[in-house]
């Protein structure tokens, strides 16, 4: 729970504050090679935060009247409407930012082989 509280505010704060997307796999990788138990817990911190983070914001954006922009980007990539293209965000974030987690925790078994395993 630590682990997802501090994801979720970090990738947050650091995309408010920059131009960047790929907080979403930074911190989660850096805080799983540091903290990760096991490879699910890994994968799952990454996920959900990032995940949640850009559902909540995306649904936040579109509701302050960006649906007419969502509108004509789900028409550009032909995803059929502005609420497909909100559940494709979050399936991005939740995968990239799942798989940067679980990457985390299998290089800190990597270099730490002897480090004792929550599984």
């Amino acid at each position: 729970m630590m682990g997802f509280i501090f994801c979720f505010v970090a990738i947050g704060l650091l995309q408010w504050l920059t131009p960047y997307w790929w907080w979403i796999m930074v911190v989660p990788f850096i805080w799983t090679l540091m903290q990760g138990k096991s490879f699910r817990g890994s994968f799952l911190v990454g996920a959900l935060s990032a995940g949640l983070l850009w559902l909540i914001a995306a649904s936040w954006q579109w509701s302050r009247s960006a649906q007419i922009v969502a509108d004509r980007v789900a028409d550009m990539l032909t995803v059929g409407s502005s609420m497909t293209l909100i559940f494709l965000t979050f399936v991005f974030a939740f995968l990239a930012a799942g798989f940067a987690g679980g990457s985390g925790y299998l290089l800190q078994r990597a270099l730490f082989p002897g480090r004792p395993s929550g599984e």
